[in-house]
């Protein structure tokens, strides 16, 4: 990862104990072979050699047909943003001047071992790295941010709000532009602490309708413990349906048991390559671009296009997606999304909002499952409940044929 490379520079070379002077010209030698490789799907990459000429065979270096050092950031343009280095330079080399990068004026006879050849080297390494093979910074999309959610946020921190004109509303710009990371943080820790918090059976403030065949069965097992062999058949074969209202929007809530570990689903539902083994209506997902949390987890902008089951017609929608691991006593994770858009002054067209929570089922390998769909599709509100009915349950249905 572009993010490791200086990180593993460092260690490569005190591993070694080579006292690195500065990145200079390879040294010609007819005995250096291949080490290792680290490349990434975006072309960069870091070769890692070994000059058994110069050095023992233990010794590491990193190599160039062409002088590059740090301060001119120039990378070999033959092999799409690759950047070599090479551990036998001289502290000479070292200097930031006028004629750096004039490979006559090196003077490679010397081999001071000194603090200073050694501290500017770590220093020119990262900077060089970062110049070239840091991350893109990524587009900005725009997440509203509703007065519900506001309130679970952290406040000693002042994350920036911007206002939308159209309805008066405040957003959230998500990036990974540098320095917006806490902030990034914080609004996904009050989006997990929102979510969970509706998922919540001892929600109170939330009246949740169950279905006939959900009522009939909470009917007949109302005595039953969630721990009981003949309730944890049922959720194996039924999915359990509600719905409800949560800010005028109608939601729906299921449950069901998967058999699977969480840590498998989790990667299956984030993984948009697989998404058509369970959701058939799916006419194509792609990841935009991701964000890297502190808390760990997974936080990425997703695009999604679905053809609209029994009546047709298509919905895209363009979501923030998050995944983290839960922390309570039951291992599982949760996964929220939510609509974003590209432009602050813009109409969410399709809003879509979603909730997951994964727990694990104690003793087994299966995953309890209870998802928070909201209802908002482009057809008549007659037909929701039934397309939204018929969706959980081929979603449950597709999910149970892959194990």
């Amino acid at each position: 990862e572009e993010k490791e490379a200086p990180f593993l520079i460092k260690i490569a070379f005190q591993f070694t104990d080579i006292m690195l002077a500065t990145i200079s010209p390879a040294l010609s030698s007819n005995n250096t072979s291949m080490h290792s490789v680290h490349s990434n799907s975006k072309g960069t990459e870091l070769r890692l050699l070994e000059d058994v000429d110069m050095f023992s065979s233990t010794s590491r270096s990193l190599n160039n047909e062409e002088f590059y050092d740090a301060h001119s950031c120039a990378v070999d343009e033959s092999s799409v943003y690759s950047v070599y280095f090479d551990a036998n330079a001289t502290v000479s080399t070292c200097s930031e001047s006028d004629d750096t990068n004039d490979t006559g004026s090196f003077d490679k006879s010397s081999s001071e071992d000194t603090e200073e050849s050694q501290s500017c080297i770590i220093e020119c390494i990262p900077t060089m790295l970062y110049a070239k093979t840091s991350i893109t910074p990524s587009p900005t999309y725009f997440l509203d941010v509703p007065g519900v959610l506001l309130s679970k946020m952290d406040n000693d921190i002042e994350v920036p709000l911007m206002t939308c004109e159209h309805n008066a509303g405040e957003c959230f710009a998500f990036n990974n532009h540098a320095g917006n990371e806490t902030y990034v943080q914080n609004v996904l820790d009050a989006l997990i602490r929102h979510s969970l918090e509706l998922l919540a059976d001892n929600n109170l403030s939330i009246k949740w309708q169950p279905d006939d065949a959900t009522k009939k069965l909470l009917q007949k097992y109302a005595t039953t413990s969630d721990e009981d062999v003949q309730w944890m058949q049922l959720l194996e074969e039924q999915v359990l349906k509600w719905t409800t209202q949560v800010d005028n929007t109608p939601m729906l809530k299921t449950r069901g048991i998967i058999n699977m570990t969480p840590n498998e689903l989790n990667n299956l539902l984030l993984d948009c390559e697989r998404v058509q083994e369970y959701n058939k209506c799916s006419l194509g997902k792609k990841d935009i671009c991701a964000f890297h949390p502190l808390c760990g987890g997974e936080a990425k902008i997703v695009e999604h296009v679905m053809q609209i089951p029994i009546v047709g017609g298509k919905v895209e929608t363009l979501s923030l997606t998050h995944s983290r691991p839960l922390v309570d006593d039951n291992a599982g994770f949760v996964i929220v999304s939510r609509s974003v858009k590209k432009e602050l002054n813009d109409t969410v067209g399709n809003p879509c909002f979603s909730i997951s929570s994964l727990r694990s089922i104690a003793g087994t390998k299966k995953t309890e499952l209870t998802t928070l769909t909201s209802i908002s599709l482009p057809i008549p509100k007659f037909l929701m409940h039934r397309v939204a009915f018929y969706g959980a349950d081929d979603f449950f249905c597709n999910l149970r044929k892959i194990t």
